[in-house]
């Protein structure tokens, strides 16, 4: 074969060669690659033209010192490492001490020269990609690679031994065109196993973010069918131990997804919300899918479980109301305890004037027994709102069970039995202790009526496992339990199963509401098969007791006081003053704040404590106490209203409408006692 034959058959395979190493990766080592079988094929060629023509000596070398560098940055390329800084710099210096070395000194040095700068290029880029395989798993054509690149350091020495030795090259230049084909080939292989494994990873990672997004995904074809989804797309669609290719149908789907056939007809167009079987509400919407062309190719199925956001909506919603009636509530507490706070003082004045056998006196204990019913309705829907104030002590819960116990088996049938369950050693709870007494008293009343006149009721306490500083109170039944559409709403205010009994459905809310207020929890452990145990969690007390703390009778005020009274309501007004009179004091009554200070800024006398209602026309009960320093500085004051908790800001002593006048005056007392101890 001629040598011109050669340099066709290698310009034909050059061409070939080239473009497939750019095609294939063109910025992953394929670019340099395909330069550097360039620059050998132009080095041979110069080298064969410089026989004829002398001075293209000095060229024919910076196409060897070019394939080897091209050949090393090729490497680095590959592996995605950037080249050393300065590395061009000495590819042009190291190719013009070729050049000259080429026409300066003897053919063996150039020949050597020649040699030792493609092995090293070769060696280099081995080295390269033989690391890079101890960093990553390397593939067999990788392997292969680092193999086969030094082989072109002796294709280089026998091809210039050979030069050096006749002039006949052609079985020299035969045997680089076989190297270059076995060395190419590696290449290619490689670099088309790099792609795939690149490719590969790029579609873990993808598979793991769709994996990842708390959305149920789905790819569906023009043809209706499911081909591909994700888990979570797969546990809202009831798509359980099949592959998404074994589902033909989108049908099957949707008849999962919904029991409509016209929501099941707008499934596959429209966004539609929808309730699943299990319970899970999910918002169901379609995409559609292109190609590049922007062609239909299919659609994106998108599932949006919504569970929790409706859930959150609607306690919202309740929020809403709850403040709504707590405000309402509280305004109608006002007026309504004003007007109980006359009808049960009065009540109270009036049974003290008649004899025990007055049977006016049985009447005048039903308006009372009727008044205080009406003030515990009131009292219930301010707790219902936790508008009710907390006074919050040492609370012994045995024993606070055992007395309502006590009170609940005097109500109950003989044939329900009542336990009591106490851990040794439980420590006190920190509760306010009416507010307690009612949660258990709702319990007890609704686990006594669950039992159906038979049966048995348990009340325990122990600390709670779960939750550091808590007590658990709970009260259990073996009544017929309750389902789960009743559980769900068993909290819920004005919710009752027992309307036509008299029920309010207030009374697990106020519960809910007490416990909460307490930052405690409460849950309920029931089923339809029969029981029910009401759990609720208190805080434990450090401090004393309650007989501890509030053991010591306040001593009744010997001596006659001098007692401003400023409130609006003339009944109100007429009970207080009649009631301290009674106890043998002086009263002086005003019914505005204005009044008082005028009289007060003319010189009234003697004043020993002032009892002034929070709502007042004009200025309120609480500026008034604060203004009055400037008039009697240091006069005690007695502030009271029909809401259940005072202003914030206040540290005036408070006491709630409705009132009798005994415990008037024990407020009275108790801020003499406290003022005297101070």
């Amino acid at each position: 074969m001629s040598s011109s034959v050669l340099l066709a058959t290698a310009a034909v395979f050059l061409v070939v060669l080239a473009i497939s190493l750019w095609r294939v990766a063109p910025r992953g080592g394929g670019g340099e690659w395909a330069l550097a079988w360039c620059a050998i094929y132009a080095s041979g060629l110069v080298t064969r033209l410089s026989d004829a023509a002398p001075p293209l000596r000095f060229f024919y070398p910076a196409f060897g010192v070019a394939f080897a560098a091209l050949l090393f940055a090729g490497a680095r390329s590959y592996v995605g490492a950037r080249l050393p800084r300065g590395f061009w710099v000495a590819v042009v210096a190291v190719a013009l001490i070729r050049g000259v070395l080429a026409i300066a000194a003897p053919p063996l040095v150039t020949q050597v020269g020649a040699a030792a700068v493609i092995s090293l290029g070769a060696l280099l880029a081995a080295r390269e990609i033989r690391r890079a395989g101890f960093e990553r798993p390397a593939g067999p054509a990788e392997r292969l690679l680092v193999v086969t690149l030094p082989a072109l350091a002796v294709t280089a020495t026998y091809y210039e031994w050979m030069r050096y030795t006749g002039p006949e090259t052609r079985v020299g230049f035969f045997f680089w065109l076989a190297s270059a084909l076995l060395i190419a080939g590696a290449q290619i292989a490689a670099m088309f196993e790099l792609s795939g494994r690149k490719l590969a990873e790029e579609r873990a990672t993808l598979a793991a973010l769709v994996e990842s997004v708390p959305l149920g995904l789905a790819l569906v074809d023009s043809q209706g069918r499911l081909k591909r989804h994700n888990s979570v797309f797969a546990s809202l669609a009831g798509i359980v131990g099949e592959d998404a290719t074994s589902l033909p149908e989108l049908r099957r789907v949707a008849e999962y997804l919904t029991d409509s056939a016209a929501e099941r007809t707008a499934l596959a167009s429209q966004d539609l919300e929808l309730s699943l079987r299990g319970g899970a509400r999910v918002v169901s919407l379609q995409r559609p899918v292109r190609d590049a062309s922007g062609a239909e190719i299919g659609r994106l199925w998108v599932l949006r479980d919504v569970t929790i956001e409706r859930r959150l909506e609607a306690e919202l919603r309740l929020a809403r109301q709850l403040e709504t009636i707590g405000r309402l509530a509280g305004g109608v507490a006002h007026d309504f305890n004003n007007q109980l706070t006359v009808v049960l003082g009065n009540a109270a004045l009036l049974e003290s004037t008649l004899a025990a056998e007055d049977p006016r006196a049985s009447q005048l204990k039903e308006i009372q027994l009727a008044a205080e019913h009406c003030a515990a309705i009131t009292r219930d829907l301010l707790d219902f709102a936790r508008q009710s104030p907390s006074q919050r002590s040492a609370i012994d819960l045995a024993e606070l069970m055992r007395e309502a116990v006590a009170q609940r088996r005097r109500h109950s049938p003989a044939g329900v039995a009542i336990r009591i369950a106490v851990e040794p050693g439980v420590p006190h709870a920190h509760a306010d202790r009416a507010q307690l007494r009612r949660v258990l008293d709702n319990l007890l009343a609704n686990a006594v009526e669950a039992v159906s006149g038979s049966g048995t009721v348990e009340v325990s306490v122990r600390v709670s496992q779960a939750m550091a500083g808590q007590l658990e109170l709970a009260v259990s039944d073996d009544g017929p339990g309750m389902g789960d559409e009743v559980r769900e709403r068993i909290f819920d205010p004005f919710f009752t199963t027992k309307r036509n009994s008299g029920g309010t459905g207030l009374g697990l809310a106020i519960v809910h509401g007490i416990v909460a207020a307490h930052g405690g929890a409460v849950h309920v452990e029931t089923s339809p098969q029969g029981g029910a145990r009401f759990v609720t969690t208190w805080p434990t007390s450090s401090g004393g007791t309650e007989r501890e703390l509030h053991g010591a009778r306040v001593s009744r005020s010997a001596r006659t006081l001098s007692v401003l009274v400023v409130e609006d309501e003339p009944g109100v007004r007429r009970l207080v003053a009649a009631g301290l009179r009674d106890a043998g004091h002086h009263v002086v009554e005003f019914e505005t704040a204005e009044q008082a200070e005028g009289a007060l800024s003319a010189g009234l006398g003697r004043i020993d404590i002032a009892i002034v209602d929070l709502s007042l026309p004009g200025k309120s009960g609480a500026a008034f106490i604060d203004g009055l320093g400037k008039h009697r500085p240091a006069l005690p004051a007695l502030l009271m209203s029909g809401h259940f908790t005072p202003p914030e800001s206040s540290t005036v002593p408070f006491l709630a409408k409705p009132f009798r006048a005994q415990e008037l005056l024990a407020a009275v007392d108790g801020m003499l006692a406290a003022r005297r101890e101070n």
